[in-house]
């Protein structure tokens, strides 16, 4: 995987951040990208960075019902 030690870093750094400002566990027992990568279901965070920080925080659910 290309950037992998990058990844990590940006997966352990949001997991910080939403613990310590919204008390929630985005990632819950999942330890690693290559985990959720391998269960199939990836939902999508987006993380808009200002000067080092995190400016903003946008979270999508997908999802696809063949039958509704």
């Amino acid at each position: 995987m290309y950037n992998e030690k990058l990844v990590m870093k940006i997966m352990d750094k949001t997991s910080q951040y939403i613990k310590e400002n919204y008390m929630l566990n985005i990632f819950k027992n999942n330890q690693t990208h290559t985990q959720i990568l391998k269960q199939g279901e990836i939902d999508v965070l987006g993380i808009e960075l200002r000067y080092g920080r995190v400016a903003e925080i946008y979270g999508i659910d997908t999802a696809f019902h063949e039958n509704g």
